[in-house]
Parts: structure tokens; sequence; C-alpha cells
């Protein structure tokens, strides 16, 4: 958001859409966003990193 100059007094409404629809997709797909039954139910960070980060390059 930086890179795109964002005013300041966009960026956290903006940012808790995202993290907001990034929650929506994770309960939908949780396994595309990293999750991983097998290791107590937590979020493989880098996975789920990479998904935010795709996600976010779509919709900008």
């Amino acid at each position: 958001m930086g890179v795109k100059k964002c005013p300041p007094n966009l960026m956290a409404p903006l940012i808790k859409i995202v993290i907001e629809e990034i929650r929506k997709v994770c309960k939908k797909e949780p396994l595309s966003c990293g999750f991983v039954p097998s290791d107590n139910g937590k979020y493989n960070p880098v996975i789920l990193l990479i998904f935010f980060l795709l996600y976010l390059n779509r919709y900008s």
C-alpha cells in the first residue's frame, strides 16, 4: 500500500477489509491457505504468506 501512495487514513480500513477477506477464504479453503491438520491444526506460515500475497496482487 505504501508503494501505491495510499493515504494513511485509508490504510487501517483497507487492512481490516483484507484481513476479513483472507479469513473468509481460509475458512472455506483451509488447506490452500496452509492449514496443516497433522500439526495440531496450525497454519504453515510460508504458505499462508504466499496465499496472502497472491490474494493481494489479484485485487491491487
